[in-house]
């Protein structure tokens, strides 16, 4: 082909360009390359560049975020060296189960039958107006034994009461209670209202969960027994463990001791 020829084919292919409105690139095609068959490999660099970068984003898209705050605040670890003055570590419904236990000490530990008169129960008198004896050693109360072991089983559990003498010192007879009129714990020595009163009971939490909660009784006694108002008063500790646990149907006390009965 000649040159004027050449030139017109050229101008021709232009003019075509231009009422389409086509764009001519002229940049060179990549260079590609043959494999050892013959057959064409493609240039896959800025790929491989993608999915790197692709690859190095999704890395750090899994990496951890920064903690996001909630409404509920970490619960802090128990300080099992703090004494308390006071039961506040406990809910409303343990501190009143804590209280109500410790009402029925005298009874439990003590005298039988302060506890029935805590729980508004007197004895059976006979036609002479004398109190009935069952068996010259309990008591026979006006009360009904059913209601009475629902009411303390409500307090304690039953693996407490069956490891004290809750079964000796009261007893079923025909449907009523009986207490042993005589069964008692002796107090700690030590145990005085003078060293009580300067030196109040404290507690150590030790361990609390959904379902129990176990804490420590610091007791205060006086070594010298105090015997006047002269006498100095000399002051050890003893610690008692407590324990409540959650039933089905609420708390229980499952370990307890008290200052005045160890």
């Amino acid at each position: 082909m000649n040159f004027q020829k050449a030139a017109s084919v050229l101008l021709s292919a232009l003019s075509v360009c231009f009422l389409s409105s086509c764009d001519i690139s002229l940049e060179e095609p990549a260079p590609s390359s043959k494999s050892q068959d013959g057959s064409v490999l493609s240039n896959s660099h800025e790929e491989s560049t993608f999915t790197t970068d692709s690859s190095i984003s999704k890395s750090e898209s899994s990496a951890p975020s920064s903690p996001v705050a909630t409404d509920t605040p970490e619960q802090s670890p128990i300080d099992t060296t703090k004494e308390y003055s006071d039961l506040s570590f406990l809910t409303t419904d343990q501190q009143e189960l804590y209280r109500v236990a410790y009402d029925a000490k005298d009874g439990l530990y003590g005298m039988g039958d302060n506890l029935m008169y805590l729980w508004g129960y007197r004895p059976v008198l006979d036609d002479n107006e004398a109190v009935v004896y069952i068996d010259e050693d309990y008591v026979l109360y006006d009360a009904n034994f059913y209601e009475f072991s629902n009411h303390i089983h409500q307090i304690f559990t039953d693996s407490f009461l069956a490891n004290s003498d809750y079964s000796v010192k009261f007893i079923d007879y025909d449907g009523d209670v009986a207490v042993n009129y005589s069964l008692k714990k002796d107090m700690v020595y030590g145990t005085t209202i003078q060293v009580n009163e300067a030196f109040p009971d404290t507690y150590r939490l030790v361990c609390s969960s959904e379902n129990s909660i176990d804490f420590t009784l610091i007791s205060h006694y006086d070594r010298n027994g105090w015997n006047g108002p002269n006498d100095s008063i000399d002051v050890y500790t003893i610690e008692y463990p407590i324990r409540m646990i959650k039933l089905s149907d609420g708390w229980r006390i499952d370990e307890f001791h008290t200052t005045m009965f160890g």
